[in-house]
């Protein structure tokens, strides 16, 4: 029972922090745009969360980005040869 407690605590640990970004930057480092921007994301936020969103948004964008090949394909005439069924459109 007791490592369940510890887990528990943990979690509700991670689930209430904030991170402050002007400890996750050595002092004299300059960033670039995409650095900065991604460290504004994390900014006075849960660093859980924010990666559990970044990691669904990423897996969203693979998920139906791979289809957009094979929908560009659909609309171009001469790859309709290659179309398995010539009876659906």
């Amino acid at each position: 029972m007791a490592t369940i407690d510890l887990v528990l605590d943990n979690v509700r640990g991670m689930l209430n922090s904030t991170v402050d970004i002007a400890t996750k930057v050595p002092a004299g480092y300059k960033l670039n745009w995409f650095e900065s921007w991604w460290l504004s994301l994390f900014d006075g936020r849960n660093e859980l969360l924010t990666f559990t969103l970044i990691a669904f948004t990423m897996h969203e964008v693979v998920y139906f980005g791979r289809y957009l090949p094979f929908l560009l394909c659909d609309y171009i005439p001469a790859m309709r040869k290659y179309k398995i069924q010539d009876n659906k459109e």
